[in-house]
């Protein structure tokens, strides 16, 4: 399942990359290249910015360990009693 699953991931991520420089290349014929640079780094400073403040990130760490013992909690042990 994971497999196939990263397989879509990756084929999304990929017809991305056409579909981004058909919007792009129109963008940039009309404003410029310095515009599109500005504005590309304006967004990439307000994604930075949101995921510096955003809790879930902060905390994703403590999040991970908590759902490591939870599982850890679960899992029946077996004993031998020899």
């Amino acid at each position: 399942m994971q497999g196939r699953v990263l397989s879509l991931v990756i084929s999304l991520a990929s017809a991305m990359a056409p579909l981004g420089l058909m919007v792009a290349g129109p963008l940039v014929e009309k404003t410029g290249v310095s515009a599109m640079f500005i504005f590309a780094s304006i967004v990439f400073v307000i994604c930075g910015v949101f995921t510096l403040i955003n809790p879930a990130v902060q905390n994703i760490e403590n999040s991970r360990t908590e759902i490591a013992l939870e599982q850890e909690a679960t899992v029946p042990t077996v004993s031998s009693t020899m």
